[in-house]
């Protein structure tokens, strides 16, 4: 996640003053999930084996799709395997912020820096712009930010759902 982040700010550092804090806090979200929520290699697993069902998908039928819809499917399918496999929610939560945090940065790499077919058309045929390959490369990152969000958000639930766990696992003095 910190890669991707500075991979991001130095590719557009005119957005790096308003964007910096965000990353940063979404960063500290993901980090905290991972790092507090212990989670089990197998909820990972299956998080990178969502992604990687969904960019075989798309190197099967090119470009990277231009909206999220299609990684939160596969995100949701990965956390339904989790929670069928290790019967645990907070291990399906792991795989679907697995699944997002490693989808979004491999549509990122490939929009901005892969050929030319995986790059969705964004701005339309019709446009006006001297070169519309480098405006549909700038375009298309954009919702996978949401996509990140949504992580986040996954993130946070993680490590609240941990912090219940762990205060209910206390014995009540008296």
């Amino acid at each position: 996640m910190a890669t991707l982040v500075v991979l991001m700010l130095v590719a557009s550092p005119d957005k790096a003053a308003a964007g910096g804090p965000v990353f940063g806090v979404m960063l500290a979200a993901y980090l905290a999930a991972y790092l507090y929520g212990r989670p089990r290699l197998a909820a990972v697993a299956i998080g990178v084996a969502a992604t990687a069902l969904l960019f075989g998908l798309v190197a099967i039928v090119p470009p990277v799709p231009g909206s999220i819809a299609l990684a939160v499917v596969f995100a949701a399918a990965g956390a339904a395997v989790a929670l069928w496999i290790t019967r645990e929610p907070v291990m399906a939560l792991h795989a679907a912020m697995s699944s997002v945090l490693l989808t979004a940065a491999v549509a990122w790499a490939l929009v901005s820096y892969g050929p030319e077919r995986f790059v969705p058309d964004m701005v339309g045929s019709g446009t006006a712009a001297a070169n519309p390959l480098l405006e549909n490369r700038i375009e298309a990152p954009d919702p996978y930010v949401g996509l990140l969000a949504i992580g986040a958000l996954l993130a946070i639930v993680i490590v609240a759902a941990q912090r219940v766990r762990v205060v209910a696992a206390r014995p009540v003095s008296t």
